[in-house]
């Protein structure tokens, strides 16, 4: 339970400490000694009971980069430690995980409640610790740093080391310290007080002399009112135990040095694995209580570690890298956005400069659904609830929906597009001739995300999607599944985006007959065999309603984003009876003869557009193309005495009806929507020029007694120190390019 920062907040609305003043700062807390005293009895009873468990014959597949390597042991007895160690000294020492897939995995002693064991026990690989004993024959890979999974173990440990030390300097309650995409955090109760910075320095000390005591990891199943025992000291922790373990059931906690923690793991097999010279605290914050603003204060600490100093070294400067990026500073230098967190919290103004950049993404995807045979739609922005219950989003998404009763029926706001265009695809009654059916909309939807969750455009509450659904049959998949996957290409190559795909396969409790799960998964993987592409395949993650194509994004700083998904649905057709009338009379489970159902492929490219905008804006630095900039032409007048000619071409350049020779080209330019300016300040200069690369316009124009009398303007280009003469004519037609050719 360390490790999961999305509890339900059930009830858990109100304030866990009544009297916040009741709580002191304290150093080596008597609870740390009495916690570890339990612990220690706990454990030895379990390893007492290992050592009486019989140690049966297993045979162990070691999958390694060279191939398969069978090796015998011994069932509760032998660890992937033991194994890896025989075999290669060098490599078990940088070991930080094994995985496991079990042949039959028995019901086992030391089951963990938050582990599915029905559904892992014998078709999921499972993160397994370095020390913990095998319990039957099974598959064995070792995962490093280098890996995924390996780095969020790897992370998921040092947050307990960090923990030890809020602990260990503070007698802090700790809550919940989950590993992140990039380090990880710990949330503490310290009362009225806080983390400040001089406090760090004491921190990385205990940090320092944890990870000196070379502290294995020790894993211990306890029941539930074992836990509540161990943690009786700690009201959050009590509070997540009665909410999160059912009675009767077990639950785990680890043990590293004299700090112990409720956490279903797997951890690093020492403490010793994470060095202090690599470990750094990162960023100190406040937060709520399960990120509910009701609850209690508390604060967050954010920490990163790696195996070796460089890798810190690179991080900082990626980190450094990141804050001159953040898309909430362009935002505000630009004056493209801004949020308002009193009067509607999660919802982003779009200032005039910002309307226009997301205006152009929704132009531009307008002209790609022309050429590429999808329909725009707009559908209501609330419904009754009669239709969240006949999707499903009722009992599985309801908490996270705007609902509210008039005249005494219940209503949501959308959170997303698809029900809507269920209905209109039953209301248009096609045919098979009629099919595929590519629907597109770039409708309202609204998502109740907790406040301590929001950050800038990247989590908000109100938001668009370029979002399509397809109605097709079932061999029509790889066909449309190939043309979304070349449109994904199209998109993201223009920001310079690199992007793999991700294919999940069918999970072990899925919905809809086993051959359409086959035909959609070759269909599938058949379309991204044709791209081209790097894709890799993530067998039985796939929803239990259809397969899906997940698109990992990476920008120029190679961190990871979630914007592309295709994602089949055999679910929905179902819930709301659609069909559609084939060609062939012979009828289909639960459909009229002569009809079909449909598959459904949910499609999105940006994903969420204020999204896609913050990614643009990091990745480009705010030097945004000149096809989608606000900011494209500034005028800027040597002195006052040019002031004149600066503003006749702005006029020309916004402004339709005038008598000059080039009033066609003029036409062309307003109508392509130029975005252009005058700097009409008294700054000398250099002053102006500095103003427009400050404010990344792609192009300044300057005019001088040259520019007026031969009437052309200088072109300086945003990134270049040299200006280039240029005649009107000239300018447009350069203009004309690079709007069209999206540069």
């Amino acid at each position: 339970m360390g490790n999961d920062p999305n509890l339900s907040s059930d009830n858990c609305s109100e304030k866990v400490v009544k009297d916040h003043n009741s709580f002191n700062l304290q150093t080596n807390p008597k609870f740390i000694k009495d916690r570890l005293e339990l612990f220690n009895a706990l454990y030895q009873k379990q390893q007492q009971k290992l050592k009486e468990r019989e140690n049966l014959d297993i045979s162990l597949v070691l999958v390694t980069d060279d191939g398969e390597v069978s090796v015998s042991g011994k069932s509760f007895l032998t660890t992937p430690y033991n194994v890896l160690y025989s075999l290669d000294k060098k490599r078990a020492k940088k070991a930080v995980v094994a995985k496991v897939l079990y042949e039959n995995r028995p019901s086992e002693v030391f089951a963990d409640v938050d582990e599915d064991n029905s559904d892992k026990s014998a078709s999921e690989w499972v993160l397994w610790d370095m020390h913990r004993p095998f319990e039957d024959s099974c598959k064995v890979e070792f995962l490093d740093f280098n890996s995924e999974q390996g780095q969020h173990v790897y992370w998921h440990s040092s947050a307990h080391i960090l923990g030890s030390a809020l602990e260990t300097c503070f007698g802090g309650f700790l809550t919940i310290g989950p590993a992140l995409s990039s380090g990880f955090y710990y949330d503490v109760y310290l009362g009225n007080n806080s983390v400040k910075p001089e406090d760090v320095k004491p921190l990385l000390s205990h940090v320092e002399a944890l990870t000196n005591l070379n502290s294995p990891f020790e894993r211990l199943v306890c029941t539930k009112e074992e836990a509540l025992e161990l943690m009786k000291y700690n009201p959050f922790k009590v509070q997540l135990i009665k909410n999160k373990v059912p009675d009767g059931e077990n639950t785990v906690c680890y043990r590293c040095g004299d700090f112990v923690d409720l956490c279903r793991g797997p951890h690093i097999p020492t403490t010793s694995m994470v060095r202090a010279n690599s470990f750094d605290v990162t960023k100190i914050s406040s937060s709520y209580w399960l990120s509910n603003a009701k609850s209690d204060t508390l604060q967050r600490v954010y920490g990163i570690s790696f195996p070796e100093k460089e890798q810190l070294k690179m991080y900082k400067n990626r980190i450094e890298e990141a804050k001159q990026r953040d898309h909430r500073t362009i935002g505000t230098d630009l004056k493209l956005f801004y949020f308002d967190t009193v009067h509607s919290p999660g919802s982003c103004f779009w200032l005039p400069n910002g309307a226009k950049i997301y205006n152009r993404l929704v132009e531009f995807m307008r002209d790609n659904y022309r050429v590429r045979g999808y329909q725009e739609v707009i559908t209501p922005n609330i419904f009754s609830c009669d239709l969240w219950k006949q999707s499903g989003h009722y009992d599985n998404y309801k908490e996270n929906m705007y609902l509210f009763n008039l005249e005494d029926t219940e209503w949501g706001m959308k959170p997303m597009n698809c029900p809507g265009h269920c209905l209109m695809f039953k209301h248009l009654f096609l045919s098979y001739k009629q099919l595929p059916l590519r629907l597109a909309d770039f409708g309202v939807l609204h998502r109740n995300e907790l406040t301590g969750s929001l950050s800038g455009l990247t989590r908000v509450r109100r938001f668009q999607q370029d979002d399509a659904h397809i109605f097709c049959t079932r061999e029509q998949i790889m066909d449309e599944v190939l043309n979304i996957l070349t449109f994904i290409g199209k998109v993201y190559s223009l920001f310079d985006f690199r992007y793999e795909f991700k294919l999940s396969t069918k999970p072990a409790k899925a919905l809809g007959e086993d051959e359409l799960w086959e035909i959609a998964e070759k269909s599938l993987e058949e379309a991204l065999n044709k791209t081209g592409t790097k894709w890799t395949m993530n067998p039985g993650d796939g929803a239990f309603y259809g397969p899906k194509i997940d698109v990992v994004l990476f920008d120029c700083l190679d961190r990871e984003h979630q914007c592309g998904t295709i994602q089949l649905d055999f679910n929905l057709p179902i819930r709301f009876n659609l069909e559609y009338r084939d060609k062939s009379e012979s009828s289909a489970e639960n459909v009229r003869c002569g009809f079909n159902r449909p598959v459904i492929i949910h499609r999105a490219i940006f994903g969420s557009i204020e999204r896609f905008v913050a990614i643009v804006l990091e990745q480009t630095k705010g030097k945004l193309p000149f096809w989608l900039s606000p900011n494209q032409l500034l005028f800027i007048p040597i002195t006052d005495n040019h002031l004149d000619y600066a503003l006749e071409l702005y006029e020309k350049f916004n402004a339709l009806g005038s008598n000059t020779n080039y009033i066609i080209l003029i036409m062309i330019i307003n109508g392509l929507g130029y975005n252009v300016d005058v700097d009409k300040s008294n700054n000398t200069i250099n002053k102006k020029i500095k103003f427009g690369q400050q404010q990344r316009w792609n192009y300044m124009g300057i005019v001088g007694d040259r520019e007026v009398e031969t009437r052309t303007v200088s072109l300086r280009p945003r990134d270049s120190d040299e200006q280039n003469v240029i005649s009107l004519d000239d300018l447009v037609k350069l203009f004309e390019s690079q709007q069209l050719k999206y540069v």
